[in-house]
């Protein structure tokens, strides 16, 4: 006499479980990092910094300006 094969009862019903556990961790690790950092928040950082790279060049343009007769000594000359 040949036995029969093992079945596989719920095999299929795990893989779908799984699968849905899987799907719902990445769900949260998204909207975990989205509450943290939020959407837009990279730009606005970058803006930022363009300003205030845009602002601190500005201040030195004027302190040279109002230094008069100095001269800047070094490899900038």
């Amino acid at each position: 006499m040949a036995e029969e094969p093992a079945r596989k009862d719920g095999g299929g019903a795990q893989l779908l479980g799984s699968l849905a556990a899987a799907l719902l961790i990445v769900a949260a690790a998204i909207w975990a990092v989205t509450a943290r950092l939020g959407p837009t928040s990279i730009a606005e950082l970058e803006a930022a910094e363009e300003a205030a790279e845009a602002a601190e060049e500005a201040g030195e343009e004027k302190a040279e300006e109002s230094g008069g007769g100095r001269r800047r000594r070094g490899r900038d000359r």
